[in-house]
């Protein structure tokens, strides 16, 4: 009898032992290597970048940011504007205040982290063929774009954007 509970008691100890190192693995943050983790506590996401782009985060004004991730020699990177938005999708006006050349080819929609994201081809002024995410969260809308032939690339990094509320 006593060899029954004491199999029992330390069967209960190996379970609960599992079940706290399973709840604490899943809080640990892997950063894979050559990348670094970016965490936005204002904008409440999180993603992971390659280690070898610069980040910069400019004030727009009216709760508006442009972040900016941009290797050394400017070849490669992207960027993620946020503005507060109250509507629950974006609007043509909206668009076309965001995209003045008014170009949306090849409209597609994915999903981030259970978030559904609009995704296209647009032209900036500044990059030329652009590949860009369009989505809505928390009040705020997110628009991340790239030039077009890193399409692929920026898609990994989408894989890895999460929100933390």
């Amino acid at each position: 009898m006593i060899k029954n509970l004491s199999i029992i008691a330390a069967g209960t100890i190996i379970i609960g032992g599992v079940i706290l190192f399973a709840h604490h693995r899943s809080k640990i943050e892997i950063v894979p290597a050559g990348d670094r983790a970016y965490h936005d506590a204002e904008y409440q996401f999180s993603l992971d970048y390659p280690a070898d782009l610069n980040l910069n985060k400019t004030d727009e004004g009216g709760g508006a940011s442009t972040l900016t991730f941009e290797s050394a020699d400017g070849t490669k990177g992207f960027e993620i504007f946020v503005v507060p938005y109250a509507e629950s999708s974006v609007s043509d006006d909206r668009f076309h205040h965001d995209e003045p050349s008014g170009v949306r080819n090849n409209l597609a929609t994915t999903s981030i982290d259970g978030e559904v994201v609009s995704t296209f081809n647009g032209f900036n002024f500044a990059l030329g063929d652009t590949y860009e995410a369009w989505f809505i969260h928390g009040g705020y809308l997110f628009e991340i774009a790239t030039t077009k032939d890193l399409e692929a690339w920026l898609r990994e990094i989408l894989k890895t954007l999460t929100f933390t509320k």
